[in-house]
């Protein structure tokens, strides 16, 4: 997912109250974040984004951009760019990606290397994604905290049974003009999303199962 500039304070709001599991899959196609960049990103996600220690030595891998990453501390976000988490990846395959894995030198033409970073920018953002077990141990953190989606996404991976049995509060508007205050079941809220504009954001939250 790409958005040039990402209208955040505009977005619509969406809070679920009857979380499924499949909403989890939103995380997997990549969600937008708003937060500073231009830090490295341990500082990212131990701090800003207020994962728990003892669920971030958990995720033993980081993409960045596409490229693994070694070290938290010399890897730095910068604005849009795109970072995957995964843990428990089997095999080799998944020995190599790891943190500061010793098969690192069988990937040296994709590992993350570049330790300079742009100046931090208090306002930005990342699109974050979750694979394997970063999926359980995370999505519920960030479902709870709110991340930002486009109605595209809605519509592909909120599941008609979500649809038919989740309820929503918040705004109904679309993304630029003020919205109705609302309450509802979460099927009256798809004709909304399906009116948005193709680049528009919901701030979806969830409440914890």
């Amino acid at each position: 997912m790409h958005v040039s500039t990402p209208a955040f304070t505009s977005a619509a709001q969406l809070h679920l109250t009857a979380p499924t599991p499949s909403l989890n899959l939103i995380l997997q196609s990549g969600v937008l974040l708003p937060c500073r960049t231009g830090i490295c990103l341990h500082t990212l996600f131990a701090h800003d984004l207020a994962v728990p220690a003892e669920v971030l030595q958990r995720i033993t891998v980081f993409f960045l951009d596409g490229k693994p990453v070694d070290n938290l501390e010399t890897a730095f976000a910068h604005e849009g760019c795109r970072i995957a988490l995964a843990a428990g990846l089997p095999g080799a395959a998944g020995l190599a990606m790891r943190l500061g894995s010793p098969l690192a030198g069988l990937r040296p033409g994709i590992t993350h290397l570049d330790k300079t970073h742009e100046a931090v920018k208090e306002h930005s953002y990342i699109t974050l994604a979750l694979f394997s077990l970063s999926m359980p141990m995370l999505a519920p953190h960030f479902l709870a905290q709110g991340v930002y989606v486009t109605p595209a996404q809605l519509e592909q991976y909120v599941s008609p049974e979500s649809r038919a049995h989740c309820t929503f509060t918040g705004s109904t508007g679309e993304t630029g003009t003020p919205g109705a205050q609302a309450n509802g079941p979460l099927a009256s809220f798809l004709p909304t999303w399906q009116a948005m504009p193709k680049e528009a954001l919901v701030r979806l939250t969830v409440a914890p199962a």
